[in-house]
Order: C-alpha cells, then sequence, then structure tokens
C-alpha cells in the first residue's frame, strides 16, 4: 500500500506501508520529495508521480526508475503543478502550475499536446485573476481534476465574480478525452 502523508505547502512524500505477521512495516521511498500522491497505470506495475516539478514514471512496487521528464513547460516559465494521472496505459494527464492541462506520452516521458475543456479554455492569467495584473502567460481556471473510469475525468473550476471569495462559485465538470488520443 502506498501512503501520501502531506503537511500542507511543503513537506509531501511517499511511504509503502506491508502488513507483515508481526505488524505493518512503514518505509519511505527514498527518492521523492515534496511531490504528488501516486497515480496507478491501469496495468498497475508501475505509477507516475510529480516531484519538486519533475515527473517520474517508476515501477511498482518501489521502483526502479523508468523515465523522468523535466518540469519546465513551452509557456513563460510554467511548470508541472499538482496533478497527474493515467489517462491510458499509453497516455497521461498533467497539469501546470497555471492549471493547464497537458497530454503526456507515458513512455517517451514527452508532452504530446495541450488539452483544453470546451469553456474553460486557457486565456492571459491576467484576465482570470485581476490580481496578478501584469502576469505573463496562460492559466485556466482547472482547481481540481480527479479521474473516473476509462478516459473520463471529473474536474472543478473556480469562477471569480467579484473581489471577495464569497463572491466566488466552483464548477463541476465531467468530460472524456477524445478517443483518437
Amino acid at each position: 500500500m502506498v501512503v501520501s502523508p502531506a503537511a500542507g505547502q511543503d513537506g509531501q512524500c511517499l511511504f509503502w506501508a506491508c502488513l507483515r505477521n508481526d505488524g505493518i512495516s512503514v518505509t519511505r521511498f527514498p527518492e521523492l520529495d515534496e511531490t504528488t500522491w501516486p497515480s496507478f497505470s491501469p496495468r498497475g506495475d508501475e505509477f507516475l508521480v510529480i516531484s519538486e516539478g519533475e515527473l517520474h514514471r517508476y515501477g511498482y512496487p518501489r521502483g526502479p526508475l523508468h523515465a523522468k521528464m523535466r518540469g519546465r513547460l513551452e509557456s513563460q516559465g510554467d511548470k508541472l503543478g499538482d496533478f497527474v494521472y493515467y489517462a491510458d496505459a499509453d497516455y497521461a494527464l498533467a497539469t501546470s502550475l497555471n492549471f493547464r492541462l497537458f497530454l503526456v506520452d507515458v513512455e517517451n516521458m514527452e508532452i504530446e499536446t495541450e488539452v483544453a475543456i470546451l469553456g474553460h479554455e486557457p486565456r492571459p492569467a491576467s484576465e482570470l485573476y485581476p490580481g496578478l495584473k501584469g502576469e505573463q502567460g496562460l492559466a485556466s481556471d482547472l482547481v481540481f481534476l480527479l479521474p473516473l473510469s476509462g478516459t473520463r475525468f471529473l474536474s472543478v473550476h473556480g469562477e471569480l465574480r467579484g473581489v471577495h471569495p464569497e463572491d466566488s462559485h466552483d464548477r463541476l465538470l465531467t468530460w472524456r478525452l477524445p478517443a483518437t488520443l
């Protein structure tokens, strides 16, 4: 079993917990600090995780490291963000720090394309977040992402209506990646 404790902004890591005759043993996964929770492949023999801005693909359990992708994206200094999920055996979705979505070829650990959710396409960050006047680059209103069955996903999108947080609303969507990946 994988245990993913988190300490808010800093301190996320992974532990392996194993049930043995004399109790439960817990071992920290040594190479990962400041990590997202893992996303397991459909076969369950490997997982993806973002750690300190890099996407890692490990064998399961306990490694080895199969591949690594640097987190710098083509958009004005944007980096890999907080969510990565297998979409199928060959592809994963990863978010950026600006909450843009990217389709990643898992075997080659390369970004294949950007994915835009209809009605929630990336736009200038200062347009989405007026407090970021002068901010360069694109961002989306994506707040949270979870995989569902098949190539379906659930996403939460923030909708800012005024200056105060209580004036904002979130929108919940379910959607599917196109079959022509």
